[in-house]
């Protein structure tokens, strides 16, 4: 069932700094700072370099301008969990009265419900939420959603957003290093950034997904800004190139 909706799960979407909001925001944060789920996010730069385009393919052009449309999206999958029906049971649960049920698709391999949430006439967000035998996932993609568009919009982000993703994301879970944790007045904590992911953001956000401390990442060994966070549990997360590339979790003594 996941490979199946693969379209809709892996496609590159928008991780505001604002954190617009939507499902995942409302009503699945603690997924989102749940260690087992991959997260993907991205800035809105996957998306303007489309709108500088032009075609003459009324098609393409449509296409184009339902890209403009689009303000974000963000996916949180696990694929190894023997719990995933039952998390998929509960996760259907919470969308509130806003969100409409647009379809349901089930099968020998799992289930999936789409979601639609509108807002003065117009879809203003489209939720996803699968499971397979081990595998679960919520995406949701909100903006101005054009329905006619989305799939010619996965196909156009797919391959080439997810290479760069697990490009990236391999980078850093090979070379990304945060230490000592938990960070201590005495011995506060640092990142080892890798050359290939310099000038990228760093970012600390707590379990909430807020932002609440950042610098630019320079390549080797900086320290991370924490000094003037409480004391907790928080998320370091790298951004390059459009992608946010969560390292690990951080305690904060």
């Amino acid at each position: 069932m996941i490979k199946k909706l693969s379209f809709w799960m892996l496609m590159v979407g928008i991780s505001t700094t604002s954190f617009a909001q939507n499902a995942i925001v409302d009503h699945f944060s603690d997924y989102e700072a749940n260690e087992k789920f991959t997260r993907l996010h991205a800035t809105s730069k996957a998306f303007e370099m489309a709108l500088e385009l032009e075609s003459d393919n009324p098609e393409e052009q449509e296409l184009i301008e339902a890209l403009g449309k689009i303000k974000g999206m963000t996916v949180l999958m696990t694929d190894n969990t023997e719990e995933a029906a039952a998390m998929f049971k509960q996760a259907t649960s919470r969308p509130d009265k806003d969100y409409e049920v647009l379809m349901t698709v089930d099968d020998n391999d799992g289930h999936a419900v789409f979601y639609v949430r509108e807002d003065r006439g117009t879809i203003a967000e489209l939720l996803v939420i699968a499971h397979g035998a081990k595998e679960f996932g919520i995406a949701t993609i909100w903006g101005e959603i054009d329905l006619k568009q989305v799939k010619k919009l996965t196909d156009t982000f797919t391959v080439q957003g997810m290479e760069k993703f697990d490009e990236a994301k391999a980078a850093a879970t090979r070379d990304i290093k945060v230490y000592p944790n938990p960070s201590t007045p005495g011995s506060p904590a640092q990142i080892d950034i890798p050359e290939s992911l310099q000038g990228g953001t760093i970012e600390i956000r707590d379990l909430n997904g807020k932002r609440v401390a950042q610098a630019k990442a320079r390549m080797g060994k900086q320290a991370l800004p924490v000094a003037n966070l409480s004391p907790g549990t928080y998320l370091v997360v790298l951004q390059f190139e459009g992608l946010s590339l969560y390292s690990e979790r951080l305690v904060v003594e």
